[in-house]
């Protein structure tokens, strides 16, 4: 019997089989092979190493190194590592700040101002900031995620050798910049639980003060002008009462040259300053109280040498 002789262009249909891929994934995947060939060819980390560092070493006010960059290829971003804040920074000289790693990730496009947005995350301990800065050619902004928490001790080296503060801090807002001169801000800090510890300020014994719940509001200018719209300390059940208003001149350069203009009014119960902390009433003595028990006062002068008067 003869057998059938089938051609190539005669084999049967069901012999061929679709391939598992669409024409848009093959694409998708070619794609990400050539990003993935470009990072492992191309020294990417040397190069962005050396644009930051560039960019850092324009602020010699406030000197910040850091260790080492990591990629993530899956979840687009970077990864500083061990992270130092020069205490130039914050006019504490002898303590730095130090983070062990900063991360940044690709976040969707901006509309304004239009351009590349990040997701910045900063953890340090028990404290978590959440920033999305955006960036364009001629400007950039930094959104601050309400979710932001800060808890003070875990940056005790701002003000280290100075006053000591412990709580939870929650903070949001917005900073507008333009290179890296700060064009307008605002921004909100709101506690429950700050507490002042018993310490030694300026050779004074200080006893405990749990002041509780804080608020501060406040808007700053290109030029530097730092307006405080609400600043509220203490509660009814605290030993200490305090609210602020007025403004600050900001030198963004040397902050230590920043100039107060401030006034203000505090309560003491009658338990803090006869009891707790007597040696206040030295201080008090002669002054006048309004019907509510508050005293006035005045802050001015600069951030090296302020000029406090209780009236």
């Amino acid at each position: 019997m003869r057998k059938k002789i089938i051609l190539e262009d005669d084999l049967k249909d069901e012999i061929y089989s679709e391939f598992p891929l669409s024409k848009i994934s093959v694409f998708f995947l070619a794609i990400i092979l050539i990003i993935l060939g470009f990072s492992l060819n191309f020294p990417l980390k040397e190069k962005v190493s050396a644009i930051i560092l560039t960019e850092l070493k324009k602020n010699k006010a406030c000197p910040v190194l850091f260790e080492s960059l990591d990629f993530n290829i899956l979840n687009p971003g970077l990864i500083i590592n061990n992270v130092l804040v020069s205490g130039r920074c914050f006019q504490n000289p002898s303590s730095n700040l130090t983070f062990k790693d900063i991360k940044v990730n690709f976040s969707l496009p901006s509309l304004s101002p239009p351009g590349l947005k990040f997701k910045t995350e900063i953890s340090k301990g028990r404290s978590l900031i959440r920033a999305f800065p955006a960036i364009s050619i001629a400007s950039s902004k930094v959104d601050i995620d309400p979710s932001s928490k800060i808890r003070l001790q875990d940056f005790s080296e701002i003000t280290s050798g100075k006053v000591d503060l412990k709580g939870d801090v929650k903070i949001s807002g917005d900073m507008s910049l333009k290179g890296s001169k700060v064009q307008g801000t605002q921004f909100t800090l709101k506690s429950n639980n700050i507490t002042l510890p018993a310490q030694t300020v300026n050779n004074f014994n200080i006893p405990l003060i749990p002041l509780g719940k804080l608020i501060l509001k406040a808007k700053m200018n290109r030029r530097g002008l730092l307006t405080i719209q609400s600043f509220k300390a203490g509660s009814d059940a605290s030993p200490v009462l305090l609210e602020v208003e007025g403004s600050m001149k900001v030198n963004q350069r040397y902050i230590g040259r920043s100039t107060y203009d401030l006034k203000g009014k505090i309560n003491f119960s009658e338990q803090f300053y006869k009891k707790d902390f007597p040696i206040l009433n030295l201080f008090l003595s002669g002054k006048q109280k309004d019907s509510k028990g508050y005293f006035s006062f005045t802050l001015r002068g600069s951030v090296m040498s302020p000029r406090f008067k209780l009236r």
